[in-house]
Parts: structure tokens; sequence; C-alpha cells
């Protein structure tokens, strides 16, 4: 059961990852000026948004509709909703990875991750 205190830890660790704050005051992570991990909430129930940078992978996500219940489509950018609470750590890792690498420069991303 993840939190946004292990969002705030994990995404620290991302090369240029910085706090920010949403349009609305809600706190998010970003890299460069782009979102990539962003907090919600729904009768109190924390959630997650974060983004893919393609589309099917954001579909694939959907067939756990226990954790991940919304994609985003946009002409730039397709963003997924999840239930924090239902991620694990290792989950919670792996998808702010993903999506920090779906908005960073790719230069940052060869040099963190390799490829």
């Amino acid at each position: 059961m993840a939190s946004w205190g292990d969002v705030d830890r994990l995404a620290r660790r991302l090369p240029g990852a910085e706090r920010a704050t949403a349009s609305e005051g809600s706190p998010a992570y970003d890299i460069g000026h782009t979102h990539f991990a962003r907090w919600r909430e729904d009768d109190g129930r924390p959630i997650l948004q974060f983004w893919c940078s393609d589309p099917g992978d954001a579909a694939h996500y959907l067939s756990r509709t226990e954790t991940f219940f919304r994609v985003d489509e946009s002409d730039r950018s397709t963003s997924v909703w999840a239930w924090l609470d239902e991620l694990t750590e290792q989950e919670l890792d792996d998808i702010l990875t993903e999506s920090w690498a779906s908005c960073a420069p790719r230069a940052l991303v060869r040099a963190h991750l390799g490829g």
C-alpha cells in the first residue's frame, strides 16, 4: 500500500525531478516544467496520476481495474490514474521511473537508464 510519502521518496531519486504544484494546488513532481507524477483525490482516497509515452501502455494498465481506472489522452500526452493505496512500492517505483522517462529529455533518460 503506497502513499504520497513513498512517491516523494522515490521521485526525488530521479535525476532532475523537482517538487511542484499543479494548477489547482495539489502536489506534483516535474521534470523540467512537465508533470510526471501528480496527487489527486476522490472522497479522501489518494490517486496517482502518471504519464505514458505509448497509449498502448496506458491501455494495458486498465486491465487491472481494481488499481487503474482512467486514461486521459491529448495530442501531446497520455496519463493514467491509479488508486495509490493499491500500488506496491515496487509497482510505484516502476511507474514513476517510466513516467519520468516519458517526460524527461532523451539525453537524461539515456544517461540514467542506459540505451
